[in-house]
């Protein structure tokens, strides 16, 4: 419900989404495929309502956020040098960093090509 309701521009409309039968399976399926089948088997067989979601929101989310963020930076790290992103055979610049170079010490990003232009 989380990723959904940015795109649906409220938790009324992701309910609304996720309650059609075709749509929850294809959830549940997609959480089988990527995290296994004890997590699908946790979730139930219908979409939860809003008051369900903020109660294992407040119940399973809240306690374990600082775990859950350890795991997606752990992830991202993966991702990013998985696409090559940190090639450890090119030395980096952190004062002044290239266009290639996406991070910068202070965890800034550089900027665009084209705002580079008014220096």
């Amino acid at each position: 419900m989380a990723a959904l309701t940015p795109v649906t521009g409220s938790k009324r409309s992701t309910v609304g989404l996720l309650a059609a039968p075709h749509d929850w399976r294809s959830v549940r399926a997609g959480i089988r495929r990527h995290l296994g089948r004890r997590a699908a088997a946790a979730l139930p067989l219908t979409a939860p309502s809003r008051g369900q979601y903020q109660d294992a929101m407040n119940s399973l989310l809240v306690p374990c956020v600082d775990r859950l963020e350890e795991e997606f930076r752990r992830y991202a790290t993966q991702q990013a040098l998985g696409q090559g992103l940190f090639p450890g055979d090119i030395a980096k610049v952190w004062s002044r960093p290239e266009r290639r170079q996406l991070i910068v010490g202070d965890a800034t990003v550089p900027k665009a090509p084209s705002k580079l232009a008014g220096r």
